[in-house]
């Protein structure tokens, strides 16, 4: 077969495709995977030096923030990724413009306002929280408002092809700096270390991140943007956005419910627990997100094009590489289990069965593809918040039965078995709705 020849072209691009694909995956993944050493040397210093009930109440602050933080988004960082693309490939600058505007001012608005409720609520509470626990929830909604825009404008940077640099403010350079305020607080031996201390150390390196973000964004936003009248649709967005926002929301509260039930349900000493466990066993997604990062934007402008033959022959290159990339991962976790939970401690070796559990959660969806990013970039994502709601209500049902019978174990079976099923129920919708099977298999 010549190399001119049609025929030559369409099987080689799927090749090279395949190709550019791990590249870039691989790109991701290594500075996922440097931000992953900084983060498990910050994660090992807390442990220590905060012991474990303080550990888990900073990992308890933490993890509201995040989920708060979905709410202030709105859904804008998982719709950069949908509007950005498509309006860059049509040169529709005005409509660009107007997104990015307009998209930004709700965050801030909305970040404040849910702040403001979520103060009254903690202030509220009195009693119920021990001191340390308002007192280091109270911060994390100080950072509310800057953690939401951070997460918008490094999606914008995805959107707009900086996939590396939109990898490096949270995975590697948030780490970096507060690991080195920690050690510099430590040093300095004046008073000592409380989950508190650090959350208001972890909001300091999130303004310094927003700032840098905000600088290579501004160098990243196109040329023709300058001078352009800013235009909206607002129809449009207030149709996909709401949908987004809260399939966002249900996916991450699939991922922390369990953290935050073994809370309110056992205490801030179990929480540090299976936090530990979970974060370790979470490694095995990264291979997931190196190639979801790089493959959303693809998923988009393949679709806006109508190209649904290409974007079949990605989906399966996409849960292809997710697959080799999380599998030896897996076995890895699995063969220095031990070793690494006691680096956080000997009583965090209490927490192997839980780790086991879920590494086997994390293995068997590796089978399947990037169903939610295919779903949410083809106007599906209606569904994935109809799926998504019924996971977290079954999840919530698992989790108030098994934690009071079974503790952490029980836990970590309900997180696992639901994870699965949230997987493969978005890989059926996926399949009927764009033909394309996000499956290894």
């Amino acid at each position: 077969m010549h190399p001119t020849d049609p025929s030559f072209e369409r099987e080689t691009q799927p090749s090279a495709r395949s190709d550019s694909l791990l590249r870039g995956a691989a790109a991701v993944l290594g500075f996922q995977l440097l931000g992953l050493g900084l983060n498990f040397g910050l994660q090992v210093l807390l442990a220590r030096s905060l012991g474990a009930e303080s550990y888990g109440v900073y990992v308890y602050a933490l993890r509201w923030l995040g989920l708060l933080a979905i709410v202030c988004q709105g859904g804008l960082a998982v719709g950069s990724l949908r509007f950005v693309p498509a309006y860059v490939e049509a040169g529709d600058w005005p409509h660009l413009a107007g997104f990015l505007k307009s998209g930004w001012r709700f965050v801030l608005v909305a970040g404040f306002a849910v702040a403001a409720l979520a103060w009254s609520t903690v202030l509220v509470s009195g009693a119920r929280l021990s001191p340390e626990m308002r007192g280091t929830l109270l911060v994390a909604l100080i950072a509310l408002p800057i953690y939401g825009l951070l997460q918008v404008w490094g999606s914008t940077l995805r959107a707009l092809g900086e996939v590396v640099r939109s990898q490096l403010p949270s995975p590697v350079l948030r780490p970096l700096l507060l690991g080195v305020a920690v050690v510099a607080w430590l040093i300095a031996g004046t008073e000592p270390l409380r989950a508190t201390t650090v959350m208001i150390l972890n909001l300091t390196a999130v303004v310094a991140l927003l700032a840098l973000t905000a600088r290579w964004l501004w160098r990243a936003l196109p040329a023709e943007l300058a001078g352009v009248q800013p235009r909206t649709r607002f129809d449009e967005w207030r149709r996909v956005l709401p949908p987004l926002m809260l399939q966002n929301l249900l996916g991450m509260a699939i991922q922390r419910l369990d953290i935050l039930m073994i809370g309110l349900l056992l205490g801030p000493g179990e929480v540090a627990l299976y936090a530990v466990a979970g974060r370790i066993a979470g490694l095995i997604a990264f291979g997931r997100k190196a190639v979801n990062a790089w493959a959303a934007p693809r998923i988009s402008t393949l679709y806006a094009r109508g190209e649904r033959t290409e974007l079949a022959v990605f989906v399966r290159q996409a849960s292809r590489a997710i697959a080799g990339l999380s599998l030896p991962i897996a076995a890895l976790i699995l063969l220095a289990s031990r070793q690494v939970l006691a680096a956080f401690g000997n009583e965090f070796v209490d927490a192997w069965s839980v780790l086991v559990i879920l590494v086997a959660g994390h293995f068997a969806t590796s089978f399947v593809g990037p169903a939610s990013f295919l779903l949410s970039m083809t106007g599906g994502e209606r569904t994935v918040v109809r799926v998504s709601t019924a996971i977290v209500v079954l999840t919530a049902g698992l989790l108030a039965v098994l934690i009071p019978a079974h503790g952490l174990i029980g836990a970590a079976v309900a997180a696992a078995v639901t994870r699965l099923g949230h997987h493969i129920a978005l890989a059926v919708a996926a399949w009927r709705r764009t033909g394309a099977r996000a499956t290894l298999i």
